[in-house]
């Protein structure tokens, strides 16, 4: 039986693979990927707290949004609470974009899977997506 450092190892590597594999379908980049992501799923965000999401600093997204801002894939706007404050809002061609790309890497899965793995196969991942999911909460 393989033990849990070993099979963490495992995991590890598995799904850096399978994720580095995935993103080489993205069109719009991992970084903007994520940003545009965080926007659809958590509406009016600072820079700040997209920093802190991604990790970076606030130099770096603050760069990254005035990017995003200038190709028309967001807008950011003074927080009616607070005026000092910004808030970046993804727009609808941002949101387009993202669901485009989003296709393309479901399409890219979905092919993969059929492809590549047998039906026993794919019946033993569908019983795993939970756990995983799991373990990301």
């Amino acid at each position: 039986m393989t033990s849990t450092p070993e099979l963490a190892e495992d995991l590890r590597v598995a799904i850096g693979a399978f994720v580095r594999r995935a993103r080489r379908v993205d069109t719009i980049g991992a970084t903007t990927a994520a940003v545009l992501g965080h926007l659809a799923r958590r509406g009016g965000t600072s820079i700040t707290d997209l920093a802190r999401l991604e990790g970076v600093r606030h130099q770096s997204m603050a760069r990254m949004v005035k990017h995003l801002d200038q190709r028309g894939l967001i807008q950011v706007h003074p927080d009616p609470e607070d005026r000092r404050r910004l808030l970046v809002e993804l727009t609808e061609p941002g949101r387009q974009l993202l669901a485009t790309d989003r296709l393309r890497r479901t399409a890219w899965i979905a092919d993969a899977l059929e492809t590549r793995l047998t039906a026993q196969e794919r019946t033993e991942l569908l019983r795993l997506t939970p756990l995983l999911r799991k373990l990301s909460e």
